[in-house]
């Protein structure tokens, strides 16, 4: 972040700006190779998420599809509404594809826990695949909220932990 960041707009600041939260590898990795892949978010309205009654998430993910043999570039925009209940407001969210190729996503609501998640889907399969997932909010009251991807599911009914990076130093930032 630059040192020199600044809003405009509102009297006060209600976003969180794009952030890398997630780097999702099918290459050389002995993973199942599901059509399917759900990915499950830490992003609800609750208090101790987001704390708000609305919000806006765009979910952005970049990499490359080898059965496609093509470059991804996908925005979701999820308009969340209903604190108590989080919902997606349908007629409000979209999914843009700035890319060409067979990957296609879709945005859900956790039912256990409220909270946004989405897949990712190639008929083809998701062999090769790898992309950086970025997430950008606005509507929220916490700014120091973190989001991240907590679990992911290879369309088997049971999500897997993400396994957290040692950012702590740049040494130890790409490493397992």
């Amino acid at each position: 972040m630059s040192p020199k960041f600044s809003y405009t707009g509102n009297a006060i600041n209600t976003s969180l700006p794009y952030r890398l939260v997630h780097i999702h590898n099918n290459a050389g990795s002995p993973a199942p190779v599901a059509n399917t892949l759900r990915f499950f978010t830490n992003i609800g309205l609750s208090e101790s998420s987001l704390n708000a009654n609305d919000a806006i998430v765009q979910i952005k993910i970049r990499g490359y599809s080898l059965v496609d043999s093509s470059p991804i570039e996908i925005i979701s925009s999820a308009v969340l509404t209903n604190k108590t209940n989080t919902t997606i407001n349908e007629n409000s969210s979209d999914i843009t594809y700035l890319t060409p190729g067979g990957v296609e996503v879709s945005l859900f609501i956790d039912d256990a826990t409220k909270t946004l998640g989405f897949t990712v889907f190639n008929e083809k399969g998701n062999s090769g695949l790898t992309f950086d997932t970025y997430i950008r909010i606005n509507g929220t009251t916490n700014l120091d909220f973190e989001p991240a991807i907590v679990k992911c599911d290879y369309d088997s009914g049971n999500p897997q932990e993400s396994i957290k990076v040692n950012t702590e130093t740049s040494a130890h930032l790409f490493s397992n």
